[in-house]
């Protein structure tokens, strides 16, 4: 695992991805074929869709770097999906995130977090 490909997932890789969640592998066992991370595959599939994110307690953890990371809550869930149905752009959503929960996020984040829903939806 020492020479571990890095950098974003081709094309490729994501459609070897998807035909190998398809045949019931886990995340770890793709990362093995692909010579990739295992948190890279499980980033993935739950972005494509293949995995259904969890409903779990909010964790928080401060990174080697020293900034903080905080799972979305399902409070703000509930707040990102209905002020982009209302039609919010992402920087909006993410200053009323801070505003209300205290928790700093970027416009990307928002993205992100809205395409895992999405596929979430999808997948149940």
């Amino acid at each position: 695992m020492a020479d571990i490909k890095r950098g974003r997932l081709s094309q490729e890789e994501r459609g070897k991805i998807e035909s190998l969640a398809l045949r019931n592998l886990r995340a770890s066992q793709i990362a093995a074929r692909l010579n990739r991370h295992p948190a890279t595959v499980n980033f993935a599939m739950h972005s494509m869709g293949m995995k259904a994110p969890k409903d779990r307690r909010p964790i928080s953890y401060t990174r080697r770097n020293g900034t903080q990371v905080h799972s979305f809550t399902p409070d703000e869930d509930v707040l990102i999906e209905d002020m982009r149905a209302a039609g919010a752009v992402c920087r909006e959503v993410a200053e009323t995130c801070l505003a209300r929960f205290g928790r700093k996020r970027s416009p990307a984040t928002i993205i992100t977090r809205l395409r895992m829903l999405a596929n979430r939806d999808d997948a149940q």
